[in-house]
């Protein structure tokens, strides 16, 4: 691992110092070659080529008792939940910007974004390609780094958060203006997880052949749709109000369509509209949910992709409040209620310590969660399941 990185760094360091400006001698008033801007960067002389640095890492204490069929299990442990690596920049000009980041915890590799954006027009067409977050849900769409809580609500991952491969047409994103807009088509799948695929011997259960991927045989498409609307030059992805001021909002709807184009009997549609309301300190941010699936058939009949049921819904609240640009104590409430079955609840409050903002900060947590089985499809049976979880944090980033 450590020779493949080293090769890649090699090889970046390599083809941007021989691209054409960078050996150029600067000018008296050029900009730094070198230095310190949110990341370390190396820049080329004529400001053509740019490769910026980050590093982040979260290490977690983590404290939950469960609630299982045969009693309480505790489990407790110390982790590095985040360690990322990060590389930005642009080539031949800022309008090609790439992004390359993976994440080396709990022991692997994974590659979670790995694009080219290029810009048409600034901020009004753009176009980026490759590995990337799915724009759907304002909370996913945050970096993890500037979360106000140690974790994210779970109703984003149970409605269709996910990086995916594709290709998305916008104005931006994140660096969008009053308006904000992004549409785009991915693979299906998530591809920030990836599966053993391989063959095996179904007679003795020996495996023939295996390894890991995040490529799917068949493409499964999903069509995914964002629009924003951002008042009062609200920073629209992230949750504390370090910038103070006056009330500033951000309002978001994302769709993703699945048209089952496989032939699957899988269509699906899933919908959610958020907010982010700020102002002197004070944060309260949220979002609704909502999903369909393709009815299933019955006896000798077939459905469509109009032939959709409700599959589920739900909902999440979490608000903070910044005192001094040190302390934020936060609290959150989630609902996820899949239809048919019982509702998963969470109850969570959380303290943040910021030292340098988000750029070093201690996170504590302690949340109480209702039949959080029921998210991945298990039946708690007739009495509810109650489990409790006490998570703490450091985050550090440069």
């Amino acid at each position: 691992m450590a020779r493949w990185l080293g090769g890649f760094l090699v090889v970046a360091l390599s083809v941007a110092w021989t691209a054409p400006g960078w050996a150029e001698e600067p000018a008296a008033d050029a900009e730094p070659a070198f230095g310190y801007d949110k990341g370390f960067f190396v820049r080329s002389a004529d400001g053509d080529h740019l490769l910026r640095l980050n590093v982040r890492a979260h290490t977690l204490f983590s404290l939950q008792s469960l609630d299982g069929a045969d009693g309480r299990d505790q489990e407790f442990n110390f982790a590095i939940s985040v360690a990322r690596l990060m590389f930005t920049g642009h080539l031949m000009g800022p309008e090609l910007e790439f992004r390359f980041e993976v994440d080396f915890a709990k022991g692997t590799m994974v590659l979670l974004d790995v694009y080219a954006n290029y810009a048409f027009l600034p901020r009004v067409l753009e176009l980026r390609v490759g590995l990337m977050k799915r724009p759907f849900a304002r909370q996913f769409l945050h970096s993890s780094g500037r979360y106000q809580m140690v974790d994210r609500s779970f109703a984003n991952t149970f409605f269709g958060e996910g990086y995916d491969l594709g290709l998305m047409l916008h104005d931006g994103c994140e660096r969008a203006g009053l308006l904000e807009w992004s549409v785009g088509v991915w693979n299906g799948s998530n591809a920030d997880k990836p599966w053993l695929e391989g063959r095996v011997d179904l007679e003795t259960g020996e495996i023939l052949s295996g390894a890991f991927t995040n490529v799917p045989d068949e493409l499964h498409p999903l069509l995914v749709a964002r629009l924003g609307l951002n008042l009062g030059a609200v920073e629209p992805y992230t949750e504390t109000d370090f910038e103070g001021g006056g009330p500033r909002l951000g309002l978001g709807a994302s769709l993703i369509l699945d048209p089952d184009a496989d032939g699957g009997e899988d269509a699906a549609v899933r919908a959610e509209l958020d907010y982010q309301l700020k102002a002197y300190g004070f944060s309260l941010g949220g979002a609704f949910f909502v999903s369909a699936r393709q009815r299933a058939a019955g006896a000798g009949g077939e459905t469509g992709f109009a032939d959709q049921e409700l599959a589920a819904s739900g909902a999440y609240l979490q608000a903070g409040y910044l005192i001094a640009e040190r302390v934020e104590p936060i609290v959150r409430y989630t609902l996820v209620v899949p239809e048919g079955r019982k509702s998963a609840q969470e109850a969570a409050a959380a303290v943040s310590v910021y030292f340098h903002k988000h750029a070093f900060k201690w996170q504590t947590q302690y949340a109480a969660r209702v039949n959080p089985g029921v998210l991945s499809g298990q039946d708690p049976g007739a009495d509810d399941r109650l489990d409790h979880r006490v998570l703490s944090q450091l985050v550090w980033a440069f």
